[in-house]
């Protein structure tokens, strides 16, 4: 399945029931299960929870645009799942501890060469447990400007350009070659650049620069 230049818009607040950890995925603007799928330069605007939400394996996004969602984004839990070229702005309006891109269990997965930014939480969340979603690539992203927001829970502790929870992941995941900048914190949370959470392993981190 591919689409190429198409926009899919919602009014303001779009679809209902906010879930979290992907919780409420049926509420997502374009859920992808089973069938592999390509987009290409299609506009996301206005999800009330994810944009974009993929469970099946082989599915590519390129020179897409992702703003104003309520939840996560992009949630991306197949394997061989690749981003490149995108923007992501202004997530988590509805539930602030959302992520711009979630890769969970998303095995041999890409997000390359793009810019996540405006939220108030991780701009990428990076999770696999006991072998599952290894060897993530992250590489040559600008994750910029996020800036906590209490919700009912307070404020989230992953204020932070990147957060990682890969415990006891048994293959190698990368981050390289990146720019994080402008992330803030408040009262002790938050304002990290990469953010490896309590027994996240198989980590290779080069060559990034982290500012401001």
């Amino acid at each position: 399945i591919a689409f190429s230049h198409d926009s899919c818009a919602l009014s303001p607040g779009g679809c209902s029931n906010v879930g979290r950890d992907g919780a409420g995925a049926e509420q997502s603007m374009v859920r992808v299960d089973g069938l592999g799928a390509t987009f290409s330069g299609v506009t996301f605007l206005g999800a009330g929870n994810a944009a974009l939400h993929v469970t099946a394996a082989n599915v590519s996004v390129s020179r897409a645009t992702f703003s104003d969602c309520g939840g996560n984004c992009v949630e991306a839990h197949g394997a061989s799942f690749r981003m490149t070229q995108s923007w992501v702005r202004r997530y988590g309006t509805s539930y602030p501890s959302a992520s711009g891109v979630v890769l969970n269990g998303a095995t041999n997965s890409e997000l390359s060469r793009c810019d996540i930014s405006d939220g108030y939480s991780a701009a990428v969340m990076a999770a696999a447990g006991g072998g599952s979603g290894a060897r993530m690539n992250i590489s040559f992203n600008r994750l910029h400007n996020v800036r906590p927001q209490a919700d009912s829970d307070g404020v989230s502790d992953s204020v932070c350009g990147i957060y990682a929870s890969t415990f006891k992941a048994t293959e190698q995941n990368f981050f390289h070659n990146n720019e994080v900048s402008d992330i803030a914190s408040w009262s002790g949370n938050g304002g990290a650049g990469w953010y490896g959470d309590g027994g996240s392993t198989a980590w290779t981190i080069t060559s990034n620069l982290i500012h401001d």
